[in-house]
């Protein structure tokens, strides 16, 4: 088979086309070896990540640390009030109100913070019932006007309504203490529990 002018423009037309591929093949390896080496070459930035320690100031001063104990001080009097259970942050309160006087700041900044929190968390104490009446009766202020007619006389610590009975101002006798008990029911639910202070009516 002779090569014929038309065979040999095919031939070298096919071997243009193979030489353009392994060029162009050869060119596009090279061009991602450098791109290799670029990534390598740079230097790794930081990440930054974000925790709610990062965004509190590392250093505390004196003024918001005493700002935030004072705070801590006043949910405590508001879980009182509510009658919740305020040990666990009374000790924590204790201890930022330490750290404040050593001049930790940021201590105490964080342990008056860590209060808040338990007394924001406090669970709610069922109060005694002989303990609510007597903070009833602090609440509450007894006038003569307020009485019937009678004597008045103020109960005194270690009184019982029998002893109050038995003195000679009065009637002499323990037994008479239902009479005085009766007169003062709505002062003395239970007349087992008297307190210190309380004024009572001797009829």
């Amino acid at each position: 088979m002779q090569l014929t002018r038309l065979h040999i423009i095919l031939l070298i037309i096919v071997i243009s086309i193979i030489s353009l591929y392994i060029a162009q093949y050869i060119q596009n390896k090279t061009k991602i070896k450098k791109m290799e080496i670029g990534k390598i070459e740079q230097p790794i930035q930081p990440v930054e990540i974000s925790s709610p320690v990062a965004q509190v100031p590392k250093e505390i001063d004196k003024s918001i640390a005493n700002t935030t104990i004072a705070v801590a001080g006043e949910y405590m009097k508001l879980s009182k009030k509510e009658n919740k259970d305020v040990k666990k942050g009374q000790i924590v309160l204790r201890e930022a109100k330490k750290q404040f006087e050593i001049g930790n700041y940021s201590r105490a900044y964080y342990l008056a913070k860590q209060s808040i929190e338990e007394f924001k968390s406090a669970k709610i104490v069922e109060i005694h019932p002989a303990v609510k009446i007597k903070k009833e009766f602090k609440s509450k202020t007894f006038t003569k006007k307020s009485t019937k007619h009678g004597k008045y006389y103020t109960v005194k610590h270690g009184d019982c309504l029998w002893n109050i009975s038995k003195m000679p101002q009065h009637y002499g006798r323990g037994s008479m203490w239902v009479k005085i008990w009766r007169a003062n029911e709505s002062k003395i639910p239970d007349f087992d529990i008297i307190y210190s202070g309380q004024i009572l009516v001797i009829p």
